[in-house]
């Protein structure tokens, strides 16, 4: 009787109840945020700097230093706020060849200790907002927010952050691009 009870147990920590999370559309995939939930998501920012350039200068950077990593975005609708941001993408693999996307998202562990960004399928924004800064320059902030998905379990939903390295790569690109906008023509 007693090897019934563990049975059921054992079966349901491997099959992966504990990591199933909770949905974020009916669709699947992860539900248009407000500016205001990002806007709350603001204390998770991994990098954030102080940048010597105005707000404006820093903002015109910002679209250059996306498409020099490869990623599409566009402002936010939101004419109040100096945000970039890529759309929804969807990555079915490794975000970058031969490195594993835990290097990049954190997005729980499988109940084995295995990291999820390794085996689920990943959805993932970037976010880059600019903001006066005292007693004068600007603040960047760059988040990585996403969602992950068991391939063999669609219905298991994890939330994703970025470890900060991608975020780290974002801050490098928008110096570069700033310290090129600052140099003088020759």
């Amino acid at each position: 009787m007693r090897f019934i009870v563990v049975a059921p147990v054992l079966l349901s920590a491997l099959v992966g109840c504990a990591s199933t999370g909770t949905s974020g559309s009916e669709s699947g995939q992860p539900g248009a945020e407000t500016l205001a939930q990002v806007r709350f998501r603001d204390r998770e920012v991994k990098v954030s700097q102080h940048v010597n350039a105005t707000v404006d200068d820093a903002w015109k950077v910002l679209g250059p230093a996306f498409h020099d990593l490869g990623y599409k975005g566009g402002p936010s609708g939101s004419g109040n706020q100096r945000m970039y941001m890529t759309s929804w993408l969807r990555l079915p693999g490794a975000l970058y060849e031969g490195e594993a996307n835990s290097a990049y998202f954190e997005c729980d562990r499988s109940p084995l200790g295995i990291p999820t960004a390794d085996t689920y399928e990943l959805t993932f924004a970037v976010y880059a907002w600019v903001a006066p800064d005292q007693p004068g320059g600007s603040v960047v902030r760059v988040l990585v927010n996403g969602s992950g998905r068991d391939r063999a379990n669609p219905s298991a939903i994890v939330s994703c952050a970025g470890t900060g390295k991608l975020e780290a790569m974002f801050m490098q690109a928008i110096q570069r691009r700033l310290k090129l906008a600052a140099t003088p023509p020759e």
